[in-house]
């Protein structure tokens, strides 16, 4: 008997937020993954997929990983809520034999530091993608080579006026692969919100009568989904460990 394409089994974090609605109807349009669960702590009740307008059956929204049914199985979870919701669902995500991808930002020291205990204690995967479009992962790349030519860079990041952190995770973590590059410290990071944007970010390399802009406009949301289509085909092929970024993936 011939099989089917693999289809990796998902469970959504954040469901209900605007990035977690956005995915879940590609998700059950797009019918590369399967969608098996979704938890949020709003809209507990709904049909995933009806906050998207998709009419196809979707698994109805519960408010953690502990009230999913004992009997779900599932590849990976992908987490787009914010960190309360991850320390919330970490525990019962990890012993439930599941991997981890991250989306949502505003993690602490204190919470990475818990994703490699975790991911070490219970051998799982756990991975936190401060962006996951292609974009921003080949502006992780160039920012990094550029700072060892530049010595003087700033960085400014623009996002819609409802983003609850600034600055954003994925300024913060240009930032650090910036540092970690060139041997400097605090890389300065301007924030703007403002109704009309949705996510935008330059990284701005100054020298002597010369200047480098390295810049990425998110559009609209679906742009994320190239990245996370990536990332769960291919986390089963890393070791069981806590990492940071995407560069893996490609």
């Amino acid at each position: 008997m011939e099989m089917g394409p693999y289809k990796p089994k998902v469970v959504l974090l954040g469901a209900a937020g605007r990035m977690g609605a956005a995915i879940s109807g590609r998700f059950l349009t797009d019918g590369k993954v399967d969608l098996v669960g979704a938890c949020d702590l709003v809209d507990v009740g709904k049909p995933a997929g009806s906050l998207s307008g998709v009419i196809n059956a979707s698994p109805l929204i519960v408010r953690t990983v502990s009230d999913l049914p004992n009997d779900i199985e599932a590849d990976v979870v992908l987490d787009f809520s914010r960190p309360e919701g991850t320390r919330q669902n970490l525990l019962p995500v990890m012993e439930r034999g599941w991997d981890l991808l991250i989306g949502a930002t505003g993690h602490s020291e204190e919470d990475i530091q818990n994703f490699t205990r975790a991911a070490e204690k219970y051998s799982r995967r756990i991975v936190l993608v401060p962006n996951f479009t292609l974009g921003v992962n080949l502006m992780f790349k160039f920012a990094a080579m550029a700072s060892k030519v530049f010595e003087n860079i700033e960085i400014i990041e623009m996002h819609h006026d409802k983003k609850v952190d600034a600055p954003s995770g994925t300024a913060i973590h240009t930032a650090k692969l910036i540092a970690e590059s060139g041997d400097r410290e605090n890389v300065p990071i301007h924030s703007v919100r403002l109704p009309g944007l949705l996510a935008h970010q330059e990284v701005i390399f100054g020298s002597a009568g010369e200047v480098l802009t390295i810049r990425h406009d998110t559009t609209d949301r679906s742009a994320f989904l190239s990245g996370i289509y990536l990332a769960i085909e291919n986390i089963k092929k890393l070791e069981p460990g806590f990492r940071k970024g995407l560069d893996w993936a490609f």
